[in-house]
């Protein structure tokens, strides 16, 4: 991550901020006035989306709505950060006007934060503080915060503080950390297929499963004797599943999905993962680097392991609808080539008709799986064979309509591929 603020970058912004505002920046700093806007102050009516008429001299201009306004905002925020940091990101918020008092760097945010005592916490269990931080990987500054984000609300004696604040905190860093990641490892995804992945990578079940393989579960603090019959009871259950879909990804030469699906963990696992989080980003005083070191030691090689868009769910020709509706197109089926008795079967995934994928299998549903994962490998390669294929979103007139013909597409696709499997 880039800690230094280029001026330059601000500049910019706060030129573009200003043409927003209908004033024009002139080289030499001065402003022009807007021709919308007429010398006496007063306001000029503006012309509806039909246009002007014939013989009306003046211009035509077109309302935007809030989300649009919303959109961009946040989209001159995203470049800023992406170009220049988070201090850039955060030159762009204050020249957009975001109210953010007493902010002007990023070190003012650690210079505010209000740190509960050390004696207001409970104590780690002897040996536990360096097996923390080695899985971690990062030492704290302050290491009665890590205490803090052990510390269950059934732990807590009179005055003593529970990880509730820090995971509140927590939560938002996971989700920044996780876009960035996704953004940077699938360059060339739609904003769908990030949005899919990403609400995989931060879901309840996600941190809880990672929190029981990394061994943080193993240094909880808390009191109460249902809590520790659930956990032990989610941990016997997730490991006989994480030991079965190895085996069957070995079996099948696919990677591992998602083992943990469907199995309810106890919130507190997943609460951990973030309350860490917020902890060590704290106790680095708003320093990222201890909470980059966790996500690369604890959460990035399990995200690569387990979710991708090839281990999306354990069938990923839902997970290839969803993306290619995520995309607006409406005309994707996967269409089986004629099986003779004791031969393989050959499924091939089409989109307006033209073979995006093909792959042969003992039988149709195997062979449509692994279809499926071909064409997911495909897309993520590069959208643009989307978009070379597909103009869809833009001869659709009615969203709810192309997204119903493509959900039937879809759909009759599966039901003719398992009815060929009974």
């Amino acid at each position: 991550m880039v800690a230094n603020r280029d001026p330059g970058h601000v500049v910019a912004i706060q030129s573009q901020v200003d043409e927003m505002k209908g004033d024009e920046v002139m080289a030499d700093g001065t402003q022009t006035q807007d021709p919308s806007k007429p010398a006496d102050g007063t306001k000029r009516k503006r012309k509806g989306k039909k246009g002007k008429k014939a013989g009306d001299e003046e211009g035509v201009y077109q309302s935007l709505g809030d989300k649009t306004i919303a959109d961009v905002a946040e989209a001159i925020i995203g470049a800023a950060y992406v170009s220049g940091g988070r201090e850039c990101g955060l030159g762009a918020m204050k020249a957009l006007t975001v109210p953010i008092p007493g902010i002007n760097t990023w070190s003012d945010f650690g210079a505010r934060v209000v740190i509960p005592y050390p004696h207001r916490v409970a104590q780690l269990r002897e040996g536990s503080l360096p097996v923390l931080e080695n899985i971690i990987g990062h030492k704290f500054q302050q290491p009665h915060l890590l205490a803090q984000a052990m510390t269950h609300t059934t732990a807590r004696t009179s005055g003593m503080t529970s990880y509730e604040r820090l995971e509140f905190i927590g939560d938002a860093i996971l989700d920044f950390m996780v876009i960035r990641y996704i953004y940077d490892r699938d360059h060339a995804l739609s904003p769908g297929g990030l949005t899919l992945l990403k609400s995989a990578m931060v879901s309840n079940s996600t941190l809880a499963a990672i929190c029981v393989s990394s061994g943080l579960r193993d240094h909880l603090l808390f009191d109460s004797q249902q809590l520790a019959q659930s956990i032990e009871e989610y941990v016997t259950v997730i490991t006989e599943k994480a030991d079965e879909e190895n085996r069957a990804a070995e079996a099948e030469r696919r990677p591992a999905g998602q083992f943990w699906l469907g199995v309810e963990p106890p919130k507190a696992l997943s609460d951990v993962i973030e309350s860490v989080i917020g902890a060590v980003y704290i106790s680095d005083k708003f320093s990222p680097v201890g909470a980059e070191a966790f996500f690369d030691n604890v959460l990035r090689p399990f995200f690569d392991k387990h979710i991708t868009l090839q281990t999306l769910t354990h069938h990923p020709t839902k997970t290839l609808f969803e993306l290619i509706q995520a995309h607006g197109c409406q005309l994707m089926k996967i269409t089986k080539d004629p099986k003779c008795e004791g031969a393989t079967s050959t499924c091939h995934v089409k989109l307006h008709e033209e073979t995006l994928s093909s792959a042969t299998g003992p039988s149709p549903p195997l062979a449509a799986r692994q279809a499926s994962i071909r064409a997911l490998e495909a897309i993520k390669e590069g959208t643009v064979v989307l978009s070379r294929i597909c103009d869809c979103r833009g001869r659709a007139k009615d969203k709810n309509t192309w997204m119903a013909q493509g959900f039937n597409q879809a759909l009759s696709s599966l039901i003719e591929e398992r009815s060929e499997a009974q």
